[in-house]
C-alpha cells in the first residue's frame, strides 16, 4: 500500500491522518490524500490497482482574493471487513 499525503500543517490545504488497523490484505492499493483523513478498519480485502482517493485533487481558487474555494477536511472511512476488487478482468 502506498499513501500520498499532501499538504504537511499548510494552514491553506490543511494536513492528513491515515488509520490503518489489523488483518488487512492490500495487493496493490494507492491512497491520495489531501485535507484528509483516512481511516481503514480491520479485516478489509483489496486486489490489485484500487485507487483511495480523499480529495477532488483540483485546487479551485477564487482570483479576486486567491483564497481557495471548498477546503473542508474531508474523511474517507473503509469498513470493516469491506472488500474491493479490480472488476476489469
Amino acid at each position: 500500500m502506498t499513501i500520498r499525503m499532501t499538504g504537511a500543517a499548510d494552514p491553506v490545504i490543511g494536513s492528513c491522518l491515515a488509520i490503518i488497523k489489523e488483518r488487512i490484505s492490500a495487493g496493490g492499493v494507492r491512497a491520495v490524500l489531501l485535507n484528509t483523513d483516512l481511516l481503514i478498519k480491520k479485516g478489509c480485502l483489496f486486489s490489485d490497482d484500487i485507487l483511495i482517493q480523499g480529495a477532488n485533487q483540483h485546487g479551485l481558487v477564487s482570483l479576486p482574493d486567491k483564497t481557495v474555494i471548498a477546503a473542508k477536511r474531508n474523511r474517507v472511512v473503509v469498513e470493516q471487513r469491506s472488500g474491493s476488487g479490480d472488476l476489469r478482468r
